[in-house]
């Protein structure tokens, strides 16, 4: 699934609030990797990238959520003009 739409679809607001969760959890875990030689034990390591991989996560599952809802609006709009 590309990151915008390539079909001409607007963006609804769950499919830009996925993709601003995608560049936020990627932003943290670009930080968690370049402060990661400073942990001191595996479980702050582990904790470090936690809320990165979190919101990554959570923003993809949005944006299929988002695709999902897309998909069916567009098999219903085809439903209706025929």
């Amino acid at each position: 699934m590309p990151l915008l739409p390539t079909n001409g679809a607007e963006r609804s607001p769950m499919n830009t609030r996925g993709l601003i969760l995608i560049v936020g959890g990627i932003a943290f875990l670009i930080n968690a990797a370049i402060q990661a030689h400073k942990a001191p034990n595996i479980s702050y390591l582990i904790g470090t990238f936690l809320p990165g991989m979190a919101l990554l996560i959570w923003g993809l599952k949005r944006r299929q959520a988002a695709a999902a809802q897309n998909a069916a609006d567009e098999e219903s709009q085809r439903s209706e003009t025929r």
